[in-house]
């Protein structure tokens, strides 16, 4: 086997005279040669056909250090000298230098105390079981087979309150969109029933003593009543009173049905008052006494408004206003007077001789 020197062919034939690549000489004649023998002709081998030429080839080539493989072979580019190329075939190789090898990466331990709430990790890397960043289901987890319930109590929530809307929504579209309301209107009974309730003083059924009343041997309290006998005045305990009424029911159980029994009002000092009375024979009448004398005025009067008779029951009223006074004996209208004597005193009931009166229903309103 030869070496082009001009071109680093590697010549297969050990006998050949002229570089098959750039046709330079590659020797002169042998020993033989040089006897007279003839050289025996060029026979190219079986397996090589001597390729055609192509004139020089490029000035650059491998190193002398590195000979062209024969012809046919693919080139070889090994590794450096230090680190030789595998065997054909044989994967690469591209490891760590020996003196530093990789270690394998690590994962340590999850954090000791994972924050509360979230999700926790398993054992560390090695642990039976468990590898690093396992993840271990916490509270409220569920697997993928059973999904999370629905939010019933904000869907519920949202419906009520958009019915809530809806329901203020009409109820401003009503009230703008409804035609006004008639005025109300009022009787005179509707009216004066509303004055009274606004502006009563008391209110007393007089079934027990609840309000502060006298209660002695002429005035007292029974299972049916306010009773007041022999000729005596209660007064009722609301202090000094101006204008107003004054009402009461009165029922007569004993003693002479022609004897006086009814309201007693502006009374300011004793034997200084007015009185409106009525008779269980059917009279009514109204009395000035000032400094304990009695004077009429109203005489007894006959009223057919006037129930007779012992155990009837009357109704009396007396509206004051200034100097006029207006009767009343079961809601009619039974006389009217002035005087301006007493502009003010206390109201309450009365009796003469030995009368024995139940007064029920009290009322006083100014």
């Amino acid at each position: 086997m030869l070496t082009c020197p001009r071109c680093g062919w590697i010549v297969a034939d050990a006998h050949a005279q002229v570089c098959p690549n750039c046709g330079l000489a590659l020797r002169e004649a042998s020993a033989a040669d040089q006897e007279g023998a003839p050289p025996p002709p060029y026979v190219a081998p079986p397996s090589a056909p001597t390729p055609p030429t192509y004139g020089a080839p490029p000035a650059y080539g491998a190193p002398p250090s590195m000979p062209m493989p024969p012809y046919g072979a693919p080139p070889t580019y090994g590794a450096p000298p230090s680190m030789p190329m595998p065997p054909c075939g044989a994967p690469p190789t591209y490891g760590a230098p020996p003196s530093m090898p990789v270690p394998p990466p690590t994962y340590g331990a999850p954090p000791s105390m994972p924050a509360p709430g979230g999700p926790t990790y398993g054992t560390g890397y090695g642990a039976p079981g468990g590898y690093p960043g396992a993840y271990a289901p916490g509270q409220g987890w569920r697997p993928s087979a059973q999904p999370e319930p629905p939010p019933w109590g904000r869907i519920i929530g949202a419906i009520f309150g958009g019915l809530i809307v809806v329901a203020i929504v009409v109820s401003v579209i009503y009230n703008v969109t409804r035609p006004p309301a008639p005025p109300v209107k009022f009787t005179s009974a509707q009216k004066t029933q509303t004055a009274v309730v606004a502006s009563t003083i008391l209110a007393d059924p007089l079934t027990s003593n609840v309000n502060g009343w006298s209660d002695d041997s002429h005035c007292y309290f029974d299972t049916n009543g306010y009773h007041i006998r022999n000729a005596w005045m209660c007064y009722a305990p609301i202090g000094s009173q101006v204008d107003g009424t004054e009402s009461v029911t009165a029922k007569e159980i004993a003693g002479p049905v022609n004897h006086g029994y009814g309201l007693v009002f502006r009374r300011v000092s004793k034997g200084n008052y007015y009185q409106f009375m009525i008779t269980s024979s059917g009279d009514y009448a109204v009395f000035k006494i000032q400094n304990d004398t009695l004077s009429d005025l109203v005489p007894y009067t006959p009223s057919s408004a006037i129930d007779v008779g012992l155990n009837a029951v009357n109704t009396l009223s007396v509206t004051m206003s200034g100097p006029v006074f207006d009767c009343y004996v079961n809601g009619v209208k039974v006389t009217e007077t002035h005087d301006s004597a007493f502009p003010q005193g206390l109201w309450g009931l009365g009796v003469y001789s030995t009368d024995n009166v139940v007064f029920t229903d009290y009322l006083a309103r100014r």
